[in-house]
């Protein structure tokens, strides 16, 4: 005997099919919240913080709650929120919300939308924040609403380094600034209080990882968002080229967004202690001007520390990461 089934009932199976997969689709996506100080598209300003965003734009398993801007690279937020409004524009990602945030290091401790939205994210669940730049709007939150501290299930950073090591950049081994601790320290020092689960994404990951003119060919032959990518890469390429020597620039903050990605790529130190020690100010001399003191608290992280505070701490990425990573933006 042959059932047959009617049309109507087809429909409605493949409609129920179809809304499992979405709702499935959506319990998966992590819930994330980026904060930083975004100068993509300025000249001789570091465009690594907008390469970060369009990464995780381009994944379909992170649901962005907000952004959030912070001084930093530049100062004029109202530029941030253009040239982001920009970007997700061209992702067709328009419905993320973009809150201003501390404009200088005075703020701190200052409400603003940033933190009043940001506070509001972690009353409603669970988020991970992707903290490129300065810590003043986290530390301003946690001031603040210490009680959402529960709810903020992971830290990224782009700072640190380990205490029995350190990490030059280039032929000509230049010692990079912590500039992320370094700019804002008392706000360093109060998201310290709050034993967060905090991942440093350090430079002694990124050493000798550079985006170069070969992963820009590879978003010139691929779409127009793609071309326009890699045109703004150029001149920040030629001015490392210049007081670097090196064939390419390290994408710092495209890591953190890359750690949360393609994981199976790095390796990491768990459960590791952290926290702010003082030592020798060994910044090359290229950076001394703004950092002149001989000796200077930096972000560490040791198992010879107190278990004071535990964190994670990545210290290698696999060496093509990137030429993976800029290859997926073209599928």
């Amino acid at each position: 005997m042959r059932f047959k089934t009617k049309p109507t009932s087809i429909i409605l199976f493949s409609l129920i099919y179809l809304l499992q997969i979405s709702l499935n689709s959506f319990a998966e996506q992590k819930r994330i919240w980026i904060d930083y100080d975004i100068a993509f598209g300025k000249k001789i300003f570091d465009i690594d913080d907008g390469l970060a965003l369009i990464h995780i734009l381009k994944q379909k398993n992170f649901k962005i709650e907000g952004i959030s801007l912070g001084f930093g690279n530049i100062k004029n937020l109202s530029y941030m929120e253009k040239i982001t409004k920009k970007i997700l524009k061209k992702s067709h990602r328009s419905e993320i919300p973009i809150f201003k945030g501390a404009h200088k290091r005075e703020d701190l401790g200052i409400e603003n939308d940033a933190t009043y939205s940001l506070n509001k994210a972690l009353k409603a669940g669970r988020l991970t924040i992707i903290n490129m730049g300065r810590l003043t709007n986290l530390a301003t939150l946690l001031t603040l609403h210490p009680e959402v501290k529960t709810n903020i299930e992971e830290v990224i950073v782009n700072a640190g380094r380990q205490l029995e090591t350190e990490s030059s950049v280039g032929p000509k081994k230049i010692i990079l600034p912590d500039t992320n601790i370094d700019d804002d320290l008392p706000a360093a020092k109060i998201v310290l209080q709050y034993n967060l689960p905090i991942t440093m994404i350090p430079t002694e990951l990124m050493k000798d990882r550079f985006f170069t003119k070969n992963h820009r060919k590879t978003l010139k032959k691929s779409n127009a968002f793609n071309k326009w990518i890699g045109k703004q890469t150029f001149l920040w390429s030629y001015i490392w080229k210049i007081y670097f020597k090196t064939h390419g620039f390290i994408p710092f903050d495209l890591f953190m967004s890359t750690y949360l990605s393609h994981p199976q790529d790095f390796k990491c130190l768990n459960n590791i202690p952290y926290d702010l020690k003082i030592l020798k100010n060994n910044t090359s001399s290229l950076f001394r001007k703004k950092y002149k003191k001989d000796y200077k608290e930096f972000l560490v992280a040791s198992y010879k520390l107190p278990e004071q505070r535990l964190g994670k701490y990545c210290f290698f990425v696999k060496q093509n990461h990137l030429d993976s990573v800029i290859e997926s933006w073209s599928k």
